[in-house]
């Protein structure tokens, strides 16, 4: 049925997404059921409202529900600005890219992507089951809970998942800092690319003034 909708469409790589990552059971059932859940309506089993749970304007096609609402088109606009910004990389969202599976020359940014990518429409099921809508806020801090956590797992796949990330956003106290040194982060999101350029400048002054006093501290342990 996507064939309909994209071309040349790898399948294998369609099957073999949520395997490359470590990621709880429900999340790779919700991405089978975006590949094979027939187009035309999400809510075909039962007799309800058809329209998007986000909006209620639109019918709720997979599509329409994972791409082109204007709630999911902001979350996904948020992601793409927050990565974008916090790394050396400028990533493209399209509608191949968030439904199927993302291509990129660069191994790391595939996988970091495609990463986002996952977790972010389980984030969409979870608000269109709960009757929300989409926001990037809790999404980050649910990315800094998966972080975290395969960080402390003992697993080989769990290490190069963590160490791709690092890698990505330039160094474990990056990351860190990208979900809670600065907790004003939504509203640089919306900011002008001007404002953006202060505002990373500051950014700076802080990461720096940080550095400064986490080494005064350690020399005072020394001495």
């Amino acid at each position: 049925m996507w064939n309909s909708h994209f071309i040349s469409i790898r399948w294998e790589k369609v099957w073999l997404l949520p395997y490359k990552f470590v990621i709880p059971n429900k999340l790779k059932e919700v991405q089978y059921k975006i590949i094979f859940i027939p187009l035309t309506n999400v809510s075909k089993c039962v007799d309800i409202d058809k329209k998007c749970e986000f909006c209620k304007d639109k019918e709720e096609t997979i599509i329409h529900l994972f791409f082109e609402c204007h709630y999911t088109a902001v979350f996904y606009k948020k992601m793409k600005d927050f990565s974008n910004t916090q790394s050396n990389y400028k990533i493209k969202l399209d509608a191949k890219t968030i439904i199927l599976y993302n291509v990129n020359k660069i191994q790391k940014v595939q996988q970091v992507v495609s990463l986002m990518i996952l977790l972010g429409k389980f984030h969409l099921h979870k608000a269109e089951f709960l009757r929300s809508q989409p926001s990037f806020q809790p999404f980050r801090l649910e990315f800094k809970n998966y972080f975290e956590c395969i960080q402390r797992k003992n697993d080989k796949k769990c290490a190069d998942t963590a160490n791709v990330l690092k890698d990505f956003w330039k160094g474990t106290l990056t990351v860190c800092c990208l979900f809670w040194l600065f907790p004003f982060y939504s509203i640089y999101l919306n900011l002008t690319s001007e404002l953006c350029l202060v505002f990373n400048f500051l950014n700076c002054i802080c990461f720096f003034m940080l550095l400064r006093i986490l080494l005064s501290y350690i020399s005072e342990i020394a001495l």
